[in-house]
């Protein structure tokens, strides 16, 4: 599931990402946003008014797991998100083909 992280990461059109899990002890608030903080997600019990956690990219799984999230639910979250980018450049480039030419789309 790294793999799918870092593709949104090196790759995502959107500079923000929103979800909620299912976790031991309740929901988790997970958020990532590319302008402010590409490198971290920010963690926090849903509804909580304490500050999140900045979690490291390259730990963000192991996290989730010590603190009993849906992993499941999130790699599904996440190749929704993959998913929806590959359909939106499958189309600016079908788009791009047939404005540009297949020359100079390849």
């Amino acid at each position: 599931m790294q793999h799918l992280l870092d593709f949104i990461h090196d790759h995502r059109f959107e500079e923000q990402l929103y979800c909620v899990l299912q976790a031991t002890g309740g929901e988790l608030e997970l958020s990532w946003c590319r302008s402010s903080d590409p490198l971290h997600w920010q963690v926090r019990r849903q509804k909580s008014q304490s500050a999140a956690e900045r979690i490291p990219r390259t730990r963000l799984l192991a996290y989730l797991a010590e603190h009993g999230a849906d992993l499941a639910e999130f790699e599904r979250e996440l190749k929704a998100a993959v998913t929806s980018q590959i359909v939106v450049a499958h189309h600016l480039l079908t788009d791009a083909r047939s404005a540009l030419g297949e020359e100079l789309v390849s």
